[in-house]
């Protein structure tokens, strides 16, 4: 009575965005990358040509997101919000501060004045 044993299903490369099929020895602990390189194809957001193994593959998901130019101009519009903003605040306090000084000057005036 001999035994087959059961072929596993495929897998693939758990690089992020890789579907190529692993290639198992048949010993050992299976492979979880394919150890090939980034397809010419890429997006341009990822890395030059990266080897697909456990290192780049976590520095890839670690990486921050790419932002799309919707978001660039969203956050260069607030940008440019807040800084009308402070200018406004720095107009608003200057001619606050010119208030103060007049007063405080009428007030002396007043308490210097004989009555």
């Amino acid at each position: 009575m001999s035994t087959t044993p059961a072929q596993p299903s495929a897998q693939v490369c758990e690089f992020p965005g890789c579907d190529r099929p692993l290639t198992y020895a048949g010993t050992g602990r299976r492979p979880k990358y394919c150890n090939q390189p980034t397809d010419p194809d890429r997006p341009a957001e990822w890395p030059a040509n990266p080897v697909h193994n456990k290192f780049n593959a976590k520095r890839l998901r670690d990486a921050p997101p790419p932002q799309d130019a919707e978001t660039v101009h969203a956050l260069a519009d607030r940008i440019e919000a807040l800084e009308q903003a402070l200018a406004d605040r720095d107009r608003e306090f200057a001619q606050l501060s010119a208030q103060v000084a007049r007063l405080r000057a009428h007030v002396d005036q007043d308490q210097e004045s004989p009555r």
